[in-house]
């Protein structure tokens, strides 16, 4: 009926990591039918409390704790700072990064900033009860990355330095591809094949760089040029022409980190019968 009901005994519900002042104990409603708890957390977060006073259960109340973030300095630097550049952007080769945080507060939330899209980090960044927390950073997007790092206590937000990532593309799944415009030509040193040629790897990561071509059989047939250098895109082309009637194998080879890669094609090349005499 709405009537106060001074001098009942009203205890908690705690969920881990939240303590009430003085231990946990009953607290005597007063006139008013009012009882006061007083809550702290080392551990910032939301946490759901009830009451409970005899048989009845109080509705849940979501109680937040926030760090305090007056004072605190957040540093962020790589694990091994030979690991920051030259990264395999595959998605499973990572550049580790320690985030520190001066108030050792256990459970604070931390935020990393990218300059672009494409950083895979975890969901749930938290740090230890010594404020420290390592957190792996993976691309299958080779660039390069500046990070940062920021927590925030609801009022005040502190930020680290940025440190820069470099992924690279992942030689390891590098693919050497080759086409030819034409797969026969007439044999009158004029007509010529179009030899287009494309370095990725397996996340289309484009490489740069030189490959070096060879004609087998060696004579009878030339390249406009036996050294391509890849453009952005990881292509390159030459043109093809042959003198002298033959099938030609025409192969690129690329060398990186010890690593060979290589493609080929065939092309047929025929007598000019325009030029025959019988």
């Amino acid at each position: 009926f709405g009537n106060v009901v001074p001098g009942y005994a009203v205890t908690l519900s705690l969920p881990a990591g939240v303590t009430q002042v003085g231990g946990e104990h009953a607290v005597s409603t007063d006139e008013n039918g009012n009882a006061v708890f007083a809550l702290i957390s080392s551990t910032p977060g939301s946490y759901v409390i009830k009451a409970h006073a005899g048989p009845q259960v109080s509705t849940e109340l979501t109680v937040t704790f926030a760090s305090n973030m007056s004072g605190a300095s957040l540093s962020l630097m790589p694990e091994n700072s030979s690991l920051i550049s030259n990264i395999p952007a595959n998605g499973k080769d990572a550049a580790v990064l320690n985030v520190q945080l001066t108030n050792n507060t256990n459970g604070q939330k931390v935020q990393l900033i990218t300059s672009s899209e494409g950083l895979s980090v975890p969901t749930n960044i938290v740090t230890d009860s010594t404020g420290h927390v390592s957190v792996p950073v993976t691309t299958v997007r080779a660039g390069e990355y500046t990070v940062t790092a920021r927590v925030t206590d609801g009022s005040n937000s502190v930020e680290s330095g940025s440190v820069k990532l470099t992924f690279v593309p992942d030689i390891a799944s590098a693919e050497l591809t080759m086409s030819v415009s034409k797969q026969q030509i007439v044999a009158d040193s004029s007509e010529s094949a179009t030899v287009d040629i494309q370095l990725v790897d397996a996340n289309n990561n484009t490489f740069t760089g030189d490959v070096n071509l060879t004609i087998t059989p060696s004579t009878g047939a030339s390249l406009t040029s036996s050294k391509l250098q890849l453009d952005a895109y990881g292509k390159a082309s030459t043109q093809f022409t042959a003198s002298k009637s033959g099938q030609y194998t025409i192969q690129a080879e690329h060398v990186q980190d010890g690593k060979r890669i290589t493609a080929s094609q065939n092309i047929d090349a025929v007598t000019d019968v325009k030029e025959a005499v019988l």
